[in-house]
């Protein structure tokens, strides 16, 4: 019993020594350093921030529609690898993000702003993604530079003010992302839900249907020449898409998608979800609207709940006038919250 006594005697003498308040902010100050030097691991100068991203496959203007791929590349152009280092490590410093989620979102990013400047809407859905946008515009000279050397003017971050969002707004962004870029394995997660888990409103698909191009470019695109072009690639595919939702020729292949992804069991790969076609979705939202998200393969609560995490959008035009009268920027979505500042 007396050893017994004397092992427990030292096993609590440790504890309160190594708990005495100097001890223990001592070890919190160890604590602390270690993590710091394990972070500075992390870091990159020019040439190894490339290879890395090389190595993760992150191409970003290879990735990008091919009609789209000239002015992924202006934009590509136009941020300087030296900015890129210099946001990428200060968000090292500053969050807890891995190396690998850190270059998953500045790539994101990119796809963003790309859309950000000829889109006059385009909601800012991921807390993790516009982390990475308030760290861009730490670098204010950097980032306006970059901002007007590929969209021609500054593309500005503005709150949500009002907390809501409108109908159909992470539709919007589901359909021009998906148009726009090749969905990567971590898309989906960057931006908070499965693409397409909010189904579109009757109102939205009539407005496809029956406006006329000129009509929809003016209400979803900037006035710019590159906007126009853009315009000109995007419109006819999309409608395009909903021609094919509504023909009677394509309702079997559609209906045995449907089946396919609702057959019980049938786990869905990232593949699976990533080649979903527009028009399969749109002939969901006319045809299976009260199984709009089962017929996705949404339906176990995995993808709910990614679903929920998503949830937050945005209203309104983005950003201020330049002098052409035309608005450069993109709104922060109620998933933001109180958070974001305008620039």
């Amino acid at each position: 019993m007396e050893w017994i006594l004397f092992a427990a005697l030292v096993v609590g003498g440790i504890f309160v020594l190594r708990n005495l308040p100097g001890n223990a902010e001592r070890r919190r100050l160890q604590e602390t350093e270690e993590r710091r030097r394990q972070r500075e691991k992390l870091l990159h100068d020019e040439t190894s921030f490339i290879q890395r991203q090389k190595e993760s496959g992150l191409d970003f203007v290879g990735t990008t529609a091919p009609f789209a791929r000239p002015f992924a590349e202006k934009l590509e152009n136009a941020f300087p690898v030296s900015y890129q280092v210099n946001v990428y490590n200060r968000m090292v410093k500053e969050t807890t993000f891995s190396e690998e989620e850190l270059l998953e979102l500045l790539f994101e990013q990119k796809r963003f702003l790309l859309m950000a400047a000829f889109l006059k809407r385009v909601p800012m859905f991921s807390h993790k993604v516009d982390e990475v946008w308030h760290t861009l515009l730490m670098f204010t000279q950097d980032y306006e530079c970059f901002t007007k050397g590929f969209a021609g003017q500054f593309i500005h971050h503005e709150p949500n003010v009002a907390g809501t969002d409108p109908e159909d707004s992470r539709f919007l962004f589901d359909m021009f992302y998906k148009e726009l870029f090749e969905e990567m394995p971590f898309s989906a997660a960057a931006w908070g839900a499965r693409f397409f888990s909010k189904r579109p409103s009757g109102a939205l698909l009539e407005e496809w249907k029956t406006a006329s191009a000129e009509e929809l470019e003016s209400r979803y695109f900037f006035n710019t020449e590159p906007a126009h072009d853009m315009a000109l690639a995007l419109i006819p595919r999309i409608r395009q898409s909903l021609q094919e939702a509504v023909s009677p020729s394509h309702a079997d292949k559609f209906r045995t998608l449907r089946d396919e992804l609702r057959s019980p069991g049938n786990r869905r790969t990232q593949e699976d979800y990533t080649m979903l076609a527009l028009s399969y979705v749109f002939w969901l939202a006319l045809h299976e609207p009260d199984d709009y998200g089962r017929s996705l393969g949404h339906d176990d609560e995995d993808d709910m709940a990614a679903a929920g995490a998503g949830a937050g959008v945005v209203a309104g035009d983005a950003g201020g006038a330049d002098s052409d009268g035309s608005s450069c920027g993109s709104s922060c979505g109620s998933s933001c919250g109180s958070g974001c500042g305008a620039a």
